[in-house]
């Protein structure tokens, strides 16, 4: 049956209705007045110090501040700092802070100021990353009058002369950088609300600048342009800031000078000073310092000490900001935290003694409150074990489960394992739902997720097995959380992966020789035809996702766990050698590899596949008393690294 015109039309002004709504509630174009600034893009500056100024005839009864950046900001209210994000995300959802900043203001002039760093090479899902501020503050007076301050050509925009473009990065595995500042050039009390930024350039307000056609002439800049198609109000909450002292001061001779770029200079000529905060925590040092014009302060971090001394050397991260002192009263807050128990001071170059007004921490945290607990008074390094366990998911969260010292990546397969020790220790659910919608959000058209999300540089990294834990982390989620609302969102996201996963099976229902590498460990492993490690991975998520299913009374959860039936009697049969009394590494061709892991055991193990009579040789052989080297048993067994 055909609808009437009148019917078309209804239908069509409903659809419209419901798109207007659904992205007022995304927190999206229809709501934003601002746009995004920065400074003339030809300059590729990569610190950028904005400001604007503005007068309130009387008080505002409400004040709330949304600000987002490209890629970190602080943020100042008259001189006075509130605090840094965006939570990570990438452009194509982007995530956006919302403060209160009634109490910060006041009548008369008023100024907000951010300072924004971009890290370079920083690509989104179709565009090219590009350097951006985003800010927009809605006032309301006692009689319900609104008004609005954002971004746009009015702000006053400075490249930092002080920092260095050269800027080395932390690591190779991301973006952050070290300091590299010469306090000379630095521009003082730039903040605060009487200062004259008469020299200061206006902002550029930036507009689309790929695809084709080209923009109008007549075109006005607009808050979603391209690389940033779409904003989400942050759904974590603010991570916790706190200026902490030393505990004390510690022999500078345990400072490993070695790894400084020191120019030559001997330890003779140096000024030392090293602090121990107590404990790892994560944070940017808050110096007051005074040294002479042009010499140089090495600020050096480090977690643990490395035979005996602190090393900026930490995992392949090199954990050091450099500073140029002005001769001054310098005033300086690095730009991203470091994991730091150790922090050193390392003076070259200074004509007279440093003279170290104050020093602090200004640690970063997510809001962790401990609600379980473990007690095991028969086997106390058991409980011992438990609340280091506990304390490591800690130390490595900030805005994501990651590695602080050395990745800072949020790894789907590390979030999956995390999530699970965060939920029987601090019961959090919102950062494992950030982390399942935001690889779903780089998801490939052939159901493909990444290895770790959001992604950065040209690098969609491929682990396959993370794929299975994606899938059984979505399952993890809504058995801790109860948010069946998210998981209906990312249904149709994990549907797409399990076809994905399902069409490299076998007769058997095995993954067999899938075209994608997977990781399982640093080990030599036999890859080759059905790996019994990967298939063990892909069980596991059969399982999760058929009982999930069956939990959102899907019908096809009966299916799905049909197929986890039939992967592990096929596991079992024929990947078991009767001879070694040990599962094989892959089936491959119709034949059992000739090379056997603990890893494949385990696996076997752990999913159940081996039956209590497998189990119990799988035992005595990898109990037996036998020289281990770490990578190969006597017996030829693959030993787990």
């Amino acid at each position: 049956m055909i609808p009437s015109y009148l019917e078309r039309f209804t239908l069509v002004c409903v659809v419209a209705l419901l798109c207007s709504l659904t992205i007022h509630a995304n927190g999206n174009a229809d709501n934003w007045k601002s746009h995004w600034i920065w400074t003339d893009e030809e300059q590729a500056a990569d610190m950028l110090l904005a400001r604007r100024t503005f007068f309130l005839e009387e008080m505002p009864e409400s004040a709330q501040l949304r600000i987002t950046a490209s890629s970190v900001y602080k943020l100042y209210v008259n001189g006075q700092y509130v605090g840094r994000g965006p939570a990570r995300s990438a452009p194509h959802h982007q995530a956006f802070d919302e403060l209160n900043i009634t109490g910060r203001l006041r009548k008369g002039r008023n100024v907000v100021a951010a300072r924004v760093h971009y890290q370079r090479g920083s690509i989104a899902y179709h565009h090219e990353g590009r350097a951006g501020l985003l800010v927009q503050m809605d006032l309301m007076d006692g009689n319900g009058r609104e008004w609005t301050v954002g971004t746009d050509g009015s702000w006053k925009v400075l490249e930092d002369p002080a920092w260095d473009s050269e800027s080395p990065m932390l690591s190779r595995f991301h973006l952050e950088v070290a300091d590299r500042m010469d306090m000379r050039r630095a521009v003082g009390d730039w903040t605060s609300v009487d200062f004259n930024d008469a020299s200061w350039s206006k902002a550029t307000s930036l507009m689309r600048k790929v695809g084709w056609p080209s923009v109008q002439k007549n075109a006005k800049p607009q808050v979603l342009t391209p690389p940033w198609t779409r904003l989400e109000k942050r759904d974590l909450p603010m991570l916790v800031e706190e200026l902490v002292q030393p505990l004390h001061e510690e022999d500078s001779s345990l400072i490993n000078l070695d790894d400084l770029n020191l120019n030559g200079s001997k330890a003779g000529d140096l000024q030392m000073m090293l602090f121990d905060f107590g404990e790892v925590v994560n944070g940017v040092p808050v110096l007051d310092i005074v040294g002479s014009p042009g010499a140089v302060l090495h600020v050096v971090y480090a977690p643990y000490l490395v035979y005996g001394k602190v090393t900026p050397q930490t995992v392949q991260s090199v954990l050091a900001d450099q500073i140029v002192l002005s001769g001054k009263r310098d005033k300086w807050e690095a730009m991203y935290f470091k994991p730091t128990r150790y922090l050193a001071l390392v003076v070259e170059g200074s004509s007279q003694p440093i003279k170290l007004h104050s020093l602090g921490l200004r640690t970063v945290k997510y809001p962790f409150e401990l609600a379980g607990y473990f007690e095991t008074p028969e086997d106390p390094w058991f409980a011992a074990c438990w609340s280091a366990a506990a304390r490591t998911i800690d130390v490595c969260t900030t805005d994501a489960y990651t590695d602080n010292y050395r990745e800072r990546r949020q790894y789907v397969q590390t979030a999956y394992y995390a999530a699970i020790g965060n939920h029987w220790t601090f019961g959090d659910s919102a950062l494992m739902r950030r982390c399942l919608k935001q690889a779903a959000e780089e998801q490939e058209a052939n159901g493909l997720m990444p290895a770790y999300a959001p992604r950065h540089g040209d690098d969609f990294m491929v682990i396959l097995d993370s794929n299975t834990a994606w899938i059984r982390g979505l399952h993890d989620y809504l058995l801790y959380s109860g948010d069946y609302q998210t998981v209906r969102d990312l249904l149709p996201a994990g549907r797409r992966l399990m076809q994905f996963l399902l069409s490299y099976t076998n007769d058997l229902g095995m993954l067999d020789n899938p075209p994608y590498s997977y990781w399982l460990d640093h080990a030599d492993l036999d890859r080759r035809g059905a790996n019994m490690c990967m298939n063990g991975h892909f069980l596991g998520a059969l399982q999760d996702w058929a009982e999930l299913l069956e939990w959102m009374e899907d019908p096809e959860a009966s299916a799905i766990a049909s197929k986890a039936e039939k992967l592990t009697l096929s596991l079992h049969k024929y990947l078991w050698n009767h001879e070694k009394g040990l599962f094989c590494d892959a089936y491959i061709d119709g034949r059992q590899s000739t090379m056997f892991s603990e890893h494949a055991n385990a696996m076997a193990l752990a999913t159940g596949v081996a039956s209590q009579r497998q189990a119990d040789r799988i035992a005595k052989e990898l109990l037996k008393e036998d020289w281990k080297n770490y990578i190969k048993r006597d017996s030829g067994i693959t030993v787990v690294t």
